[in-house]
């Protein structure tokens, strides 16, 4: 063999490997990497176990004869893998290292004895594994499989959507059963379909095919978004947006949940907390004990169908690394916002006596019962006054739940605005300025007609035909009266 160059335990970028590559290839000469798995593989060797070829397996005595790979061919790299196992190397001291490894689990005797990586050493979620988290139809060495979401009696469904301006939306769309354990079913755009969102670079990762616009405006992401959830049978019962970013006004004064409201998905803001309470909050999801067998006692609440081939990319590698693999924080977002879900605790399975049927204009869809924590913050009261108020006046079968988990009926939520003084709010467009000067005539189409507003005097004349504006109606007397309002902020 001609041998150029030896990289012993390598733990760059491809940077390097790139340049000697084509240095080597004027002598035709051979590149080989060396590399440890003990902590985990890095983005640049990823690249190389992506999509390898078989070409030999051999049998592994400790673990029950299972054929394991010693050769594999990598399309993505052009070149070949070879796994060295223990018991080939005459010097390794392969007998106490078969002693010490019994009864370990077999990720680590796959690591220790047989050089096989079985994790990405970037990833913020260490205890995130492929073997375990990952699931088809098909029953993994497991036994476990994934279940069938469609089952409304026993699964929950939750959408959620993080929006770019240069790029497409990301988006999930995940069941939840009884006993809280999340099923994530479906990305967009999925792999298959549309390739990698983010591919390992020189030496940062950059967004993929994937990413590029579809040119999707927010009727055509309703479209699709129904198309999805009809193909994949399901309902969903909570839509949840990017806080930040569905907050965003256009020209027009409208924001992304006004938006996608009018062509009948209502969408909830996600939890503003930062990254590193989600991350910690990811992990209670993951976790699970890897030295004894996965069993119902023993198992992650967290699992990922195979065909989440974006998602899966964004686990395994984005460490937060900046600019660096910010390509990979999109689908980690749409995760994390799942987690944060519901102050916090997570998205939680809701019978069917626990949600309603709302008709909009322009569809239907099916919305939840509101919870007491959104009715609180509606009103402007502390949680703790808002239950205090479930408690004294309404009746048993208007509340469903507890704590935090607290869910009020249609019935109950009219009962606490009786008790809870409220301003309604109207928004619409600006028709024309009204003959006193102190107002404008806006057009409320919940109220199928035009009503005066009054203004603040410093903005007479600044309200042009056709601008949107929000007003607040003051119900006190025989006849309501509208005022103006600043356009009410979403956190």
């Amino acid at each position: 063999m001609n041998l150029g160059a030896w990289l012993d335990e390598y733990l760059g970028d491809a940077a390097l490997v790139n340049t000697l590559r084509f240095r080597l290839a004027t002598r035709n000469s051979k590149l080989v990497i060396g590399f440890t798995p003990i902590d985990g593989y890095t983005p640049f060797i990823s690249e190389y176990l992506k999509g390898a070829e078989t070409l030999q397996t051999r049998e592994a005595e400790l673990l029950k004869n299972k054929k394991l790979p010693i050769e594999q061919y990598s399309p993505e790299r052009d070149a070949g893998v070879v796994y060295l196992h223990s018991d080939e190397n005459p010097f390794g001291g392969y007998e106490r290292i078969a002693k010490d490894l019994r009864g370990r689990p077999e990720e680590e005797i796959m690591v220790r004895a047989y050089g096989m990586p079985v994790k990405s050493m970037t990833s913020l979620l260490p205890l995130f594994n492929t073997e375990v988290n990952v699931l088809s139809e098909v029953p993994n060495k497991y036994g476990r499989r994934f279940p069938d979401i469609t089952d409304k009696s026993n699964y929950s469904c939750y959408q959620v959507v993080d929006p770019a301006g240069a790029r497409n939306y990301v988006a999930i769309w995940a069941g939840v059963d009884r006993d809280n354990n999340v099923y994530i079913r479906r990305e967009f755009p999925d792999r298959d379909s549309y390739g990698e969102w983010a591919v390992f670079g020189d030496p940062k990762w950059r967004f993929g095919p994937a990413a590029k616009k579809v040119g999707y405006n927010v009727e055509g992401y309703v479209e699709l978004f129904k198309e999805i959830e009809e193909e994949l049978g399901i309902e969903v019962i909570e839509r949840i947006g990017d806080s930040r970013y569905f907050a965003r006004e256009n020209e027009n004064n409208d924001d992304l949940f006004t938006a996608f409201y009018d062509y009948g998905m209502n969408f909830i803001a996600s939890d503003g907390r930062t990254e590193e309470l989600g991350i910690t909050a990811l992990d209670e999801w993951f976790s699970y004990n890897p030295n004894v067998p996965i069993d119902e006692a023993n198992k992650p609440m967290c699992y990922i169908h195979k065909d989440c081939g974006n998602l899966i990319d964004s686990l395994i590698n984005y460490n937060s690394n900046g600019k660096a693999d910010e390509p990979l924080k999109d689908f980690f977002d749409v995760i994390r916002y799942l987690r944060m879900a519901n102050a916090g605790e997570g998205p939680d399975h809701i019978d069917a006596r626990d949600y309603q049927t709302i008709t909009y204009t322009k569809g239907a869809t099916k919305m939840p019962k509101k919870k007491l924590t959104q009715l609180a913050e509606e009103y402007g009261i502390p949680f703790e006054e808002a239950l205090d108020l479930v408690f004294k006046e309404l009746e048993e079968d208007m509340v469903t739940g507890k704590g935090k988990n607290t869910w009020i009926n249609d019935n109950g939520q009219r009962v606490l605005d009786e008790f809870i003084s409220m301003p309604v709010l109207y928004r619409g467009p600006v028709l024309s300025e009204a003959p006193n000067p102190n107002y404008i005539i806006v057009y409320v189409k919940e109220l199928s007609k035009k009503v005066p507003v009054k203004i603040p005097l410093k903005f007479k004349g600044r309200f042009t035909k056709g601008k949107i504006v929000y007003l607040e109606a003051d119900n006190s007397s025989d006849s309501p009266k509208y005022s103006w309002v600043k356009t009410p902020q979403r956190t």
